[in-house]
């Protein structure tokens, strides 16, 4: 589940144009 939510996660915040890599390296 925490690889599906990242994977919706940086879809989401692709369409609102956030810095998807800042968001996912915190994470990973």
């Amino acid at each position: 589940m925490q690889i599906t939510g990242m994977l919706h996660g940086a879809r989401l915040l692709q369409y609102v144009d956030f810095p998807t890599a800042e968001v996912l390296g915190p994470e990973a």
